[in-house]
């Protein structure tokens, strides 16, 4: 309980300093119950979340495994889900949806402290391993850092929200992205 204490307090003092929390990770690793975990001890009880299901369904069953009663009832009433029924069904489907939310507010609740991006990379992995020119390749990934995550990422910084996004990737690592690092685009600590 020590350990899980200062590790979370670890983690409030670091969403003080940056505004992207980056949870990397092989399929299977836990990134979405940790992003979970993180929101559910972090989240203030006058604060909410907006949770994006990009490629995974909400993990309802976990937050209510994972927390007791006061706290899984406000969680269950503050993490607002997005899209409602469904993840995103393409790259274009969650591509359009992050620049809306990049460039407009989108009824979103002015006590929002974390917008959680579940699996930001699967469509992204797709539409990458479906272009075969390295040019087209590297065209596709500096439109969405560009014009989606850039945009993104300013916003949750103008408005001291702190971005949560989950990647699947070869290697598990937990990064943030600090502020100084995101507006001058230099190497970040």
């Amino acid at each position: 309980m020590e350990l899980e204490t200062s590790i979370f307090e670890l983690f409030e003092e670091l969403l003080k300093h940056c505004s992207v929390i980056s949870i990397s990770g092989e399929a299977g690793t836990g990134k979405t119950s940790f992003a979970l975990y993180l929101i559910g001890n972090l989240l203030d009880m006058d604060g909410s979340c907006v949770w994006i299901q990009a490629s995974e369904i909400f993990p309802r069953n976990r937050l209510v495994t994972m927390f007791q009663d006061n706290k899984r009832q406000y969680l269950l009433e503050n993490i607002f889900i997005t899209p409602k029924a469904r993840t995103f069904n393409s790259y274009h489907d969650q591509l359009n949806f992050l620049k809306q939310i990049a460039s407009t507010n989108l009824n979103m609740p002015s006590d929002l402290q974390f917008i959680v991006i579940d699996n930001i990379s699967h469509y992204l992995r797709l539409e990458f391993a479906n272009v075969g020119d390295i040019k087209k390749k590297v065209d596709l990934l500096d439109r969405f850092y560009e014009n989606v995550l850039y945009p993104l990422i300013l916003k949750c910084q103008r408005q001291s929200i702190s971005l949560v996004c989950s990647i699947r990737c070869n290697t598990y690592r937990i990064c943030c992205w600090f502020p100084a690092c995101i507006r001058y685009r230099s190497n970040c600590p």
